[in-house]
């Protein structure tokens, strides 16, 4: 990315074409509209609460939603400063034929549009202008004839809040390479069909915990009662956990390991009935119900 002037008020502003690639053809293009929106901040004193942010706009083929992952950071946890980051896909067919300069608009406009999506979806702090620098830049856009109607016609946005993530804490008894599936795929193919599905507005992040150990082993017993089977956050995240015996994934096909996954998975959804602080709005039952139907889509698909 462009390393922008930082004597400038309002520097820490970045965007980015397909951001997971090193290269591509768009960067000079990227580059030109970044410039112009760090300097249009820069004409007007916005105060101190505008957070760092980064746009990522992908143009893909085959859209991958599991990318879609805004983030606003509020917290300053160990001196990690605030920061947004807010991502789109532009229509590829579109994208591609179109003309460099209508590209450019392209992303002025995709700016704006994830400036708005901000503000009516996400989390906005009390002290950030982001209304205002809305208004503002669209103004600019239309003063300098680079602002176009109706572009969401071109763009494709994950607007459910809801998501899916693996977390791995513990691998004894076994090698990675003894592990034959891949969990970034799966949580890829769930986020990418979990989108379609309203299960509430008390549960915005879902994280299911997992350990690996062996169950016989007298040195691995500490870690039977080292996590709860569940919890759940202020910030609307709740976790599940479960574990798993090596035994029972050492030298299976990988079939075998993806069906004795998928079943403790279902396991760790249906302990949340058991919840003391369950989240209100959730239906766990329709997400279990999902969550089956998902995963044997994958195996069928991928096995």
């Amino acid at each position: 990315m462009l390393e922008n002037d930082k004597s400038l008020k309002y520097y820490s502003f970045f965007v980015k074409c397909n951001p997971f690639v090193q290269y591509t053809e768009w960067d000079k293009i990227t580059e030109k509209a970044q410039k112009y929106f760090v300097d249009f901040l820069n004409e007007k004193d916005y105060g101190d609460g505008i957070m760092a942010t980064t746009f990522y706009f992908f143009i893909e083929k085959e859209i991958d939603l599991n990318k879609q992952h805004d983030n606003i950071s509020t917290g300053s946890y160990f001196g990690i400063s605030k920061s947004a980051r807010l991502n789109l896909h532009f229509d590829y067919d579109f994208f591609i034929k179109t003309t460099e300069e209508n590209k450019y608009k392209m992303i002025l406009n995709g700016i704006l549009y994830l400036l708005k999506y901000w503000h009516d979806n996400l989390k906005v702090p009390k002290e950030n202008t982001l209304k205002e620098i809305i208004d503002d830049f669209r103004i600019k856009l239309q003063k300098d004839k680079f602002f176009t109607e109706n572009i969401e016609q071109h763009i494709t946005k994950f607007s459910n809040k809801f998501r899916f993530y693996f977390m791995k804490h513990t691998i004894y008894g076994l090698k990675e390479k003894h592990i034959l599936f891949e969990i970034n795929d799966i949580e890829k193919h769930l986020n990418n069909n979990l989108y379609k599905y309203d299960f509430g507005q008390s549960v915005k992040e879902l994280y299911f915990s997992y350990d690996i150990f062996d169950f016989d082993n007298k040195g691995h017993q500490q870690y039977f009662n080292q996590d709860k089977d569940y919890g759940y956050g202020k910030r609307k995240d709740l976790i599940i956990v479960e574990k798993y015996d090596c035994k029972l994934l050492f030298e299976k096909t990988k079939l075998e390991q993806l069906e004795y996954f998928h079943k403790g998975l279902l396991k760790s959804i249906e302990r949340i009935a058991e919840m003391k602080r369950k989240p209100k709005d959730f239906n766990h039952i329709m997400f279990l119900d999902v969550i089956d139907k998902l995963m044997k889509e994958y195996i069928e698909k991928f096995v």
